[in-house]
């Protein structure tokens, strides 16, 4: 998919993204951090999770990127803490960061929870996700 294919996610705009998937029993595929170096260092991820699509049959791959990377929390605990159990959840904090907790309760909590007790928790500047084909096996 093109850089058209991107759109923002922020807390008004994660029922737009619920609208066309589903991501409870979705499964984190990949989770990649970058960081570069030099006058204009930065840090970023992108996160791939397989969801379902939430009006049709199917799976398709969901991409999250993180610009400006700030906080970030992956846990392995050699259970089932890469299938998402319920919707990721965004919450903006005073600062204007956005709080991504792929590793929800079901009720919206705080930035402090988030990073306390979520697996998967990262927090960053900006927030964007597309959609994409499944690749091929």
């Amino acid at each position: 998919m093109s850089e058209q294919g991107w759109r923002e996610l922020m807390p008004e705009s994660v029922p737009a993204l619920l609208s066309v998937v589903d991501c409870g029993d979705g499964c984190i595929r990949e989770l990649t951090l970058r960081s570069t170096y030099g006058p204009n260092a930065a840090q970023s991820a992108f996160v791939v999770v397989e969801v379902r699509r939430a009006s049709q049959p199917g799976w398709v791959q969901l991409t999250i990127e993180l610009k400006g990377l700030v906080h970030r929390k992956i846990v392995d605990i050699n259970t089932f803490s890469w299938v998402m159990l319920d919707q990721p959840q965004v919450v903006r904090d005073d600062a204007g960061l956005l709080h991504l907790d792929l590793d929800p309760t079901g009720d919206i909590r705080t930035p402090d929870d988030m990073a306390q007790y979520s697996h998967v928790y990262l927090a960053a500047r900006d927030l964007r996700w597309r959609l994409d084909p499944l690749p091929a096996s």
